[in-house]
C-alpha cells in the first residue's frame, strides 16, 4: 500500500504488537525445539523445510480464513499461525470481521508451551 501512496496505520497498534509478539514467541519455541532436535537427528532439518512450507500455505497468509469452506476451516484453526495473522488483521482493519474461533489465549498457550518445551 505504501508504494501506491496509501497510508496504512493500524487502528489498534497494541493488538498488532501482541499478534507480532505471540507469533515471534511461537517461532522461537519451534526454533528451539528444532535446533535441539537436529543435534540428535540431523535429518530433522530436511523435514522441517517440508513442514514449514506446508504450514505457510495453510496459515492464511495469502487469504483470510473466512473464505475457506466450513469443513476445512475448523481444521485450519488448529494452526496457531492462523490465530496470529487474524489478530494482526483485526488490529489493522477496523471493518475486518474475524472468524469466531480466533483466540488470543489459544495462541498464547501454544506459544508458551513451545518456548517452555524448547528451553
Amino acid at each position: 500500500c505504501w508504494l501506491y501512496g496509501m497510508d496504512v496505520e493500524p487502528t489498534s497498534p497494541l493488538l498488532v504488537m501482541l499478534g507480532f509478539f505471540l507469533l515471534w514467541a511461537f517461532s522461537t519455541g519451534i526454533s528451539l525445539i528444532l535446533s535441539a532436535g537436529s543435534t540428535i537427528v540431523p535429518e530433522i532439518g530436511q523435514i522441517a523445510k517440508i513442514v514449514s512450507m506446508w504450514l505457510f500455505y495453510i496459515s492464511g497468509v495469502m487469504y483470510p480464513i473466512f473464505i475457506v469452506p466450513e469443513p476445512y476451516r475448523s481444521w485450519l484453526l488448529y494452526n496457531p499461525i492462523v490465530h496470529a495473522l487474524e489478530i494482526m488483521r483485526i488490529g489493522y482493519f477496523p471493518a475486518y470481521h474475524a472468524y469466531e474461533g480466533i483466540s488470543i489465549s489459544y495462541l498464547s498457550l501454544i506459544s508458551a508451551a513451545l518456548v517452555t518445551f524448547g528451553l
